[in-house]
């Protein structure tokens, strides 16, 4: 029996009336949610699905799920989660990628999944969690996959946002898993008596963590099935929700929807970017019992950063079990102030990615994992975030950096948030790099023409900025594309940006 076996078990005999998992409709007990998770154990066991066989669920997020989630990990199955409205568009790929075993799905998706042309390498069984759950489960039974080169302590499967590139996948041990569970009561420090609430994915490693956590510390963790501000406003109105884990793009959007004062919640957390310090401390007011701990970390690290003063201009101190180095090109280690690509090493580290060996070769190196993310640090070991490895572009042979250009940009009085996208110029360009810049009005200046913002911000930058920085268009946007991870998605921004271009040429 392995530690999440044993600790659901350990719940379901101490405190079995609490509830573990609950949403709008459902709520199950720490003794529900070992008897259902036993259950489907069983099916597995009938099924043939033995330890190591890999597992996709698609399946929405919800008690059932973190059921199908509980049992998986009991049994040591390598297991991967898509969200449910991404299965036309990536259950195909990952499918023959990782060649799982099983794949659960809704009944009612079975004539979509049908008609993406899977179903010829599977056998369809109907699927009984033992939950209230208004729609069956089928699961789809494929041929057990035969000399894979795949890690024996592989235990879950993680895609990376996809907010710059493809995402890839990335592998997370066992004992990976259980120390970014560990880490978060240890960082958080929860107990059973938290309620916290899940806005986030279990497809990405932030919504993931919170169901290890409920699992090892015994709390209660409620899913919001909706991912807008306007939900979670409604949630902590009626529900007694004390941590929260948000990123950037999470936490404007809810200080827009006009929320109350929340003195419950004795902990939130900023992940996955930064937030202005103005915002922040907004987030105190709204929250004046909470502390405010803004994190740092990547999929393939989980976290590396930690900070819990809003007023720490630094991204923070490394965690506990965590070695950090700040790297030059050449290899040799970074001085103190240096700028040099951020290394990680220890606690979180993933074993690499599924099916990608130069990938992982280039991920890995025997100083940590390469986050390529730039860095320097002060005497007292704080960390300070200088921008993205692939963030540098080079433009009429001189290098720049994107941020640089975005933070000039949201000075501007107008400005809510900008995003730099870049892609390569034409190649008798002497520019070589053509940049665009996304601009997102505040709700004062909702109402200022196109061309009235694109001659402020271009004559802005050309009054900040050296004349090789100046971006080649402005486009504005009310919202942002977000990827599943709730990162702005500079991949579709670029598309957005050349469709535009196209059509412009088009009509002229």
């Amino acid at each position: 029996m392995n530690v999440w076996a044993s600790q659901v078990q350990n719940w379901a005999r101490t405190q079995p009336n609490q509830t573990s998992f609950l949403d709008a409709r459902i709520a199950i007990t720490y003794h529900e949610l070992n008897q259902t998770s036993q259950l489907v154990q069983l099916h597995m066991a009938q099924l043939d699905v033995r330890s190591s066989d890999r597992i996709i669920l698609a399946v929405p997020r919800s008690p059932a799920l973190m059921t199908l989630m509980t049992a998986a990990l009991s049994l040591d199955l390598p297991t991967l989660t898509v969200d449910r409205g991404q299965i036309e568009t990536t259950l195909t790929r990952l499918t023959h990628l990782l060649k799982p075993r099983i794949i659960l799905i809704m009944k009612t998706d079975l004539e979509m999944v049908s008609r993406l042309g899977l179903m010829a390498d599977f056998q369809v069984h109907e699927f009984e969690v033992g939950i209230n759950f208004s729609d069956p489960i089928v699961a789809l039974i494929g041929k057990r996959s035969l000399g894979e080169h795949v890690p024996n302590d592989l235990a879950w499967l993680l895609q990376t946002s996809g907010s710059t590139r493809e995402p890839r996948i990335a592998m997370i041990s066992r004992r990976n898993l259980e120390e970014r569970a560990r880490g978060e009561i240890r960082d958080f420090e929860i107990t059973s008596q938290d309620t916290l609430l899940n806005t986030l994915s279990v497809c990405h490693d932030l919504g993931l963590n919170q169901f290890l956590t409920t699992l090892l510390a015994g709390n209660t963790l409620f899913i919001q099935s909706q991912p807008f501000a306007s939900a979670t406003v409604r949630e902590l109105g009626t529900r007694l929700i004390t941590g929260i884990t948000g990123t950037p793009l999470m936490w404007t959007q809810f200080l827009s929807a006009q929320p109350a004062i929340y003195p419950e919640v004795r902990y939130i957390t900023v992940s996955g970017g930064s937030l202005p310090t103005s915002e922040l401390k907004s987030l105190t007011r709204i929250f004046p019992q909470a502390r405010v701990l803004r994190t740092y970390g990547q999929t393939e690290t989980f976290r590396s950063l930690l900070s819990r003063e809003i007023d720490d201009l630094s991204t923070g101190t490394p965690i506990a079990n965590v070695k950090l180095q700040i790297m030059h090109e050449n290899g040799n280690e970074c001085s103190v102030g240096e700028i040099g690509e951020l290394l990680h090493q220890g606690e979180g580290s993933m074993l690499g990615y599924f099916g990608l060996i130069n990938e992982t070769h280039d991920k890995i190196s025997e100083q940590g994992i390469r986050t390529g993310d730039l860095f320097y640090r002060d005497t007292e070991n704080h960390f300070y975030f200088s921008g993205r490895r692939d963030d540098m572009k080079k433009r009429f042979d001189t290098r720049l950096h994107l941020q640089e250009i975005e933070m000039t940009v949201q000075e501007l009085p107008f400005v809510r948030d900008a995003v730099v996208v870049a892609k390569p110029s034409a190649h008798d360009d002497l520019r070589q790099t053509l940049l665009c810049v996304f601009v997102q009005l505040t709700a004062n200046h909702a109402g200022l023409a196109q061309v009235d913002v694109e001659q402020e911000v271009i004559e802005h930058c050309k009054r900040e900025l050296a004349p090789y920085k100046i971006p080649d268009a402005v486009q504005c946007l009310e919202t942002f594309p977000q990827t599943p991870s709730y990162k702005v998605d500079r991949i579709l921004l670029t598309k957005i940006w050349t469709a535009e271009t196209e059509n412009r040429r088009h009509y002229r």
